[in-house]
């Protein structure tokens, strides 16, 4: 659109034309007849096209500026941060006003994702499972999509203790990307993992250190020490250290990863929680039950906040809390930990 500049001294000229043209016409208005009653008309008439020109223009205006796509784009971001309550209502958005099975697809992918993060396990799967419908209409069996697509029904049905349905859905996954990609690209690198972290579900932990000692060295190779990804995978691994009782070099992988994700979250984000998570359960087996504590108290004030999307996360840290609390002799905080926790 063509911006209009505005001249100060050109509007004071025109109010002084304008005032004069005001004054001539009521020294006339006594000489001149009323108006016709067409010109009433008239006048009605380009109101209303003026009332349903500016209604129109809005309503355009609006679809231009937040289009699906730009909405869905927002809604990552927001993902990307943690903040699913946000994410959720622009992705509502987006998938409400989607016109194509594109776009549709995107989003109900995007919002399993958002529920799945928010501990809502069967809508992510309901949600998950339209996406992929669409998805296969519209694309090959083969399609890297498609394998993307199945690793998140993987991990979510992995979520709801559903083993065998998850093994499947990421087996599936799997075979496609590598069609797609070499053995050892970071992409094939990245579905490995998930699949460690099912072996490491199912208590395969040999199984699952193999799987996790080939993708973190394509992962580290490729990303570097310092990435986000590459932290987060190191945060997979140690837990698989802890399950293992290797306590210690769950403890060493752990500061490290806490240290690459505050640098770029900050100390007090929600995303560092299910690090310090782990931490905790380590801190635990270590025989140090009060920094233990100190972890899991700090992290339950942060999810305070966010209850709404972290649900599932605050009843882990607080029934930890509430055995910690009964093992030391803290009956009363025990039992409000698990009032707490019951929802009552």
């Amino acid at each position: 659109m063509e911006r209009v500049m505005i001249n100060p001294g050109n509007i004071a000229s025109e109010k002084g034309d304008n005032l004069q043209t005001t004054s001539a016409n009521l020294s006339q208005s006594a000489d001149k007849p009323s108006a016709c009653w067409w010109e009433k008309i008239l006048v009605i008439v380009i109101f209303i096209l003026a009332v349903i020109y500016v209604r129109s223009a809005k309503a355009a205006s609006e679809t231009d500026i937040c289009p699906p796509k730009a909405l869905q784009t927002f809604a990552r971001i927001c993902m990307s941060k943690g903040e699913y309550e946000k994410a959720e209502i622009l992705i509502d958005r987006a998938l409400s006003t989607a016109t194509n099975d594109t776009d549709k697809s995107a989003c109900l992918i995007d919002r399993a994702w958002i529920y799945k993060n928010q501990g809502r396990f069967e809508q992510a799967g309901q949600s998950c499972l339209l996406g992929l419908q669409l998805q296969q209409q519209l694309y090959y069996a083969s399609h890297p999509y498609i394998a993307y697509t199945l690793r998140i029904l993987g991990s979510i049905y992995q979520a709801q203790g559903d083993f065998p349905r998850a093994t499947e859905s990421l087996d599936r996954a799997i075979s496609i990307i590598r069609k797609c990609h070499s053995a050892d690209d970071p992409v094939v690198a990245s579905f490995e993992v998930d699949a460690a972290r099912l072996l490491t579900a199912e208590g395969e932990f040999a199984q699952a250190e193999q799987q996790y000692e080939r993708a973190v060295a394509v992962i580290i190779d490729y990303y570097g020490p310092e990435n986000l990804y590459t932290a987060s995978v190191l945060g997979d691994l140690a837990k698989l250290y802890y399950l293992q009782g290797r306590l210690d070099e769950a403890r060493a992988i752990l500061d490290y990863s806490l240290d690459v994700q505050r640098k770029v979250y900050g100390d007090d984000s929600r995303l560092l929680i299910p690090c310090r998570l782990t931490l905790a359960k380590v801190l635990r087996a270590s025989g140090d039950a009060e920094q233990a504590q100190i972890l899991l108290t700090n992290a339950l004030a942060v999810l305070e906040k966010h209850s709404a999307s972290y649900k599932h996360l605050k009843d882990e840290v607080q029934a930890i809390l509430a055995d910690i609390y009964a093992n030391s002799g803290r009956i009363a905080d025990a039992e409000s930990a698990c009032v707490d926790n019951s929802g009552a």
